[in-house]
């Protein structure tokens, strides 16, 4: 993917979440600033987070895409820690999501294009 953070963060909430996400701030940070972390979520809403809404700060040299799928699932679901659950939901998610953004999609009542 060669997106925005912000624009994969909108796709993603749309495709998998439909939009049931809120809006997020999206920050790609140089490695140097998380040298042992692919990235972090500062949450919101609880109140007693002091955000107005989650901010995902990724390492911009690190595989952030998938990355940001893996934070956007603590947004989804806050009280499911990291483990082999949570890495399965963020290999099942991203395989959805791969085959969604690749796949061409039909058209409802139109037909198919011939193959040449």
């Amino acid at each position: 993917m060669s997106k925005s953070p912000q624009v994969v963060y909108q796709r993603l909430n749309r495709l998998i979440w439909l939009n049931r996400l809120p809006k997020a701030k999206i920050m790609l940070v140089e490695n140097s600033y998380l040298p042992t972390c692919l990235g972090v979520t500062l949450p919101c809403g609880d109140g007693s987070a002091p955000f107005a809404r989650p901010i995902i700060i990724l390492n911009a040299g690190r595989f952030w895409e998938k990355t940001l799928l893996h934070e956007m699932l603590h947004i989804a679901e806050p009280s499911l820690l990291d483990g082999r659950m949570f890495d399965a939901l963020v290999e099942r998610y991203w395989n959805q999501f791969k085959r969604l953004t690749k796949e061409p999609r039909e058209v409802p009542g139109r037909m198919p294009e011939p193959i040449a």
